[in-house]
């Protein structure tokens, strides 16, 4: 199914089917008709109703749009965003589609002025108030784990903050300009599940909450090493001003989301570079904060990387997690295909 349609199912099985078939269903059974307003009372009941009317579909609406945009998924619960969406109305609260659907129902009873829609609006802000706080947000927190805690620490479930929340700003440098020699071809093409090894690593990273996610794939100068080719990604990383920088290489592709998110979480919360460890052997990738991003642009680019760590007197913090992907890099075919299979 096309991501247009699966959209598109969820729209109709969901918010039209709130806010439309419902509400005409009852307004047939209970004789729910539109009388013009005959009194200034009326009038402004009337007025109010259509400007709540008008504010809640503009946040459903653009609720749908950031999920079709960019979260990779739908409003539904049987498919969820894939990434972490908290742009638009999602910088001001945790549930605009709840909002924006409560308020148009509300709109429905005032403009009517009935008690049966109004009736019909109280029952779906109480399936809500139960099944977010119950159902859906255990999920959201086992799928981004710390960045949808600190999300949840500044936005309001449904009642709207004043001033835009503003997340913390994860930038991810992928060095991708090897020869890959050993592989004998391009090894970022390499198909996992489908999916070129390449792109699989700047999916894995999006999902994890980076943004932008920076691919460095055309060194003018490769044979200086690596660390010439992370350099290049750390000066589009401060130009972009971003708190924490992720340095995860692109032969990488079996780390898992909420290992980078809780490594993420590490650097920001110590303020420290941080790297995963797996049965006391250190992974990847690393994180560390703007500060040391930029004394590492100051470092001559031929400096092999752990020298150039260690010139700025950066100690990796070492972060214990049950994810073996952290120490799994593709260097030969030989290495992908029985990591597919034993992953």
């Amino acid at each position: 199914m096309t991501k247009a349609l699966r959209h598109l199912l969820a729209i109709v099985v969901l918010p039209l089917t709130v806010t439309l078939v419902i509400p005409r269903w009852l307004a047939l059974g209970f004789g729910v008709t539109f009388i013009a307003p005959a009194t200034p009372a009326a009038t402004a009941v009337v007025a109010i109703g259509a400007a709540m009317f008008l504010l809640g579909a503009t946040l459903a609406v653009s609720s749908v749009l950031r999920f079709f945009l960019e979260g990779d998924g739908t409003l539904a619960p049987w498919d969820p965003p894939r990434r972490f969406v908290v742009t638009g109305p999602y910088r001001y609260v945790r549930n605009p589609m709840i909002t924006g659907v409560f308020l148009v129902l509300c709109a429905q009873s005032l403009i009517l002025r009935s008690v049966v829609l109004a009736g019909w609006a109280a029952v779906f802000l109480l399936l809500n108030v139960t099944w977010i706080p119950l159902i859906e947000e255990p999920g959201l927190r086992a799928r981004f784990v710390e960045t949808y805690r600190d999300y949840c620490r500044h936005v309001g479930r449904f009642i709207p903050r004043l001033t835009p929340y503003a997340p913390r700003r994860v930038a991810a440098v992928v060095p991708a300009s090897g020869k890959s020699a050993r592989f004998g071809s391009d090894k970022r093409l390499a198909l996992i599940d489908g999916v070129p090894m390449l792109q699989r690593v700047v999916r894995l990273l999006e999902e994890a909450g980076a943004a932008p996610v920076i691919v460095v794939d055309n060194n003018p100068a490769p044979d200086r090493g690596m660390f010439s080719s992370i350099q290049i990604g750390l000066a589009e990383a401060v130009k972009r001003n971003a708190e924490v920088v992720l340095v995860h290489p692109a032969d990488m592709p079996f780390v898992r989301a909420d290992t980078i998110r809780a490594v993420i979480a590490e650097c920001s919360r110590t303020g420290r570079a941080v790297c995963p460890r797996y049965k006391a052997k250190r992974g990847h990738p690393l994180a560390f904060p703007n500060a040391l991003a930029r004394q590492l642009l100051n470092v001559n680019p031929s400096t092999p990387l752990n020298e150039a760590f260690a010139s700025i007197g950066l100690v990796r913090h070492e972060l214990d997690v049950e994810d073996p992907g952290v120490l799994k890099d593709i260097d030969t075919r030989a290495d992908l295909h029985p990591l597919i299979s034993s992953l």
